[in-house]
This record gives structure tokens, sequence and C-alpha cells, in this order.
């Protein structure tokens, strides 16, 4: 009875992960778009799930760009559509921010903001100084 409610648990965290990260092939663009879908991320659900999953997809993602397109450089979308104060987790973005920034190489081509909430330039205020100067120049607010 345990081992079917670890498996439903495990196969819960995988679905809540895939619903907020996923990838999005993109042959008129020639690129893989590492999509971040904001709106069902839940403060303190599945943290340490999503982060390994983060990274999993993002091996899958540059192994995949490399394949397709023969590219080293991954577009991220992030979108913020329905995002309310109540989802914004500073410690986990901060978590994430630092993970992707310390990789050895370079992996960000562009990073694309998209349907951003009133709120979301404070929250910006308060992450900015966490980015790193390069990264800054490829982030882009639609």
């Amino acid at each position: 009875m345990m081992e079917t409610s670890n498996h439903s648990e495990n196969l819960e965290a995988l679905l809540y992960c895939s619903s907020i990260l996923y990838l999005v092939d993109s042959p008129l663009h020639q690129t893989i778009i590492y999509t971040v879908n904001g709106k069902f991320f839940k403060k303190n659900t599945y943290e340490k799930e999503l982060y390994d999953y983060s990274l999993v997809l993002l091996n899958k993602a540059l192994n995949e760009l490399k394949e397709k397109y023969n590219k080293t450089l991954l577009q991220v979308h992030i979108d913020l559509k329905n995002v309310t104060m109540k989802n914004i987790d500073y410690a986990f973005i901060k978590k994430f921010l630092h993970t992707f920034q310390s990789l050895e190489y370079d992996t960000l081509d562009k990073l694309i903001v998209t349907n951003i909430p009133i709120f979301f330039k404070l929250c910006y205020k308060v992450l900015k100084p966490f980015v790193d100067k390069d990264v800054k120049k490829k982030i882009f607010f639609a």
C-alpha cells in the first residue's frame, strides 16, 4: 500500500512540474524554447522535484537543440499570465537563478517574459541584484 502512495505522489509531482516547465520545438525559428508557465506555480509545492526537473529538462533541451539545430544557446519564455503575488517565491527563484547562472558554459540566447502583471516591476527590482549583468542584457519584456 505504501508503494502505491509513493508512486501516485511521484506521478502527481511529475504532472505538477511538467505543467510549469516544458519544451516547445520551434522549427520556424530553429530553436527549442524552454518554457515556464508561471500560473501553475504554487509556493512550497514540490520545490525539490521542480528544481530537479528543471535541471533534467535543461539538459534535454540543450541536447535536442544541438541535435536538431546544431545550436548551443537556448531561448527561455516565462509566461506570467494569471500569476499573483501569492505565486512569487523569492527564495526558489534566487536558487533557480543561481544554478542557471553558475553553469560552466553560457546556455542562454534570450529570456522573454510575457503577460507581465502590474506588480512584477516590484518583484523584478527585488530579484535584479541577483541577475548577472550579462544575463540582464538578454532579458526582454513583452
